[in-house]
């Protein structure tokens, strides 16, 4: 079991706070994003972890002899969205979490261990635009879809990939730059999942509360947060 956070992204609605510094390197209670997420992934055995930089990718460094992670550069961090980072690490993936670095997580959700491909989500009162989860009374997946609305299970707070799936999303990377590089400036790799759903070993759902984990994206959820988990 291994983990790939990508953290390559330019985090501009952060700005200036991510001016100088990587999204995921900002702190909240004088720890970063990344690092806690780091921290819950080896106090979980998960010792085999891979960054994905891009943005501002030297402020990154002090991580590999800190926490013994990988790190792979991607110098088209700023042309290509989030598919072409995983790409750059394909043949890492098997049995594989696939994480964001700018997510708070406010305590542990790598502890349990998975054999199904899971998405673990959170459940959100009211959203827009996101991607939905639409599960079945066992917690299977049935559909994703990308809407506003209320009440659904989000996906947001990262996945884990059984080998079967990882072997799957690897040809479908390969594909893709190879027969049909114009998506990966629109791709996420969360795309290929929704598209190719039905021809994937069965997928689940893992739920989160919705306190449990902080996707940050503006600043004043990053001011938000902030205040709740230095104030308590």
């Amino acid at each position: 079991m291994n983990a790939i956070i990508l953290v390559a992204g330019l985090g501009k609605r952060l700005y200036p706070l991510s001016k100088h510094t990587p999204k995921p390197l900002i702190k909240i209670n004088n720890e970063t994003f990344l690092e806690r997420q780091i921290k819950f992934l080896k106090d979980s055995g998960i010792n085999d972890i891979t960054l994905v930089t891009g943005y501002l990718k030297e402020k990154f460094e002090f991580l590999k002899k800190k926490y013994s992670v990988n790190i792979v550069y991607n110098n088209k961090y700023d042309i290509y969205n989030n598919i072409y980072s995983l790409y750059l690490v394909k043949d890492l993936l098997d049995k594989t979490y696939i994480l964001n670095g700018d997510i708070y997580y406010k305590n542990n959700p790598f502890n349990t261990k998975f054999e199904k491909t899971t998405y673990l989500a959170p459940k959100k009162q009211s959203f827009n635009d996101e991607w939905i989860l639409s599960v079945n009374e066992n917690n299977k997946v049935e559909k994703i879809s990308i809407a506003s609305g209320e009440n659904e299970y989000i996906i947001c707070a990262g996945a884990y990939l059984n080998s079967i799936n990882s072997l799957s999303l690897k040809f479908h990377l390969e594909d893709i730059y190879k027969n049909k590089k114009h998506l990966l400036k629109t791709y996420y790799w969360d795309n290929i999942v929704l598209d190719y759903i039905d021809e994937m070993d069965d997928i689940y759902l893992y739920p989160l509360k919705d306190e449990d984990i902080y996707e940050i994206d503006t600043l004043y959820e990053y001011y938000t947060l902030k205040n709740l988990i230095e104030n308590n």
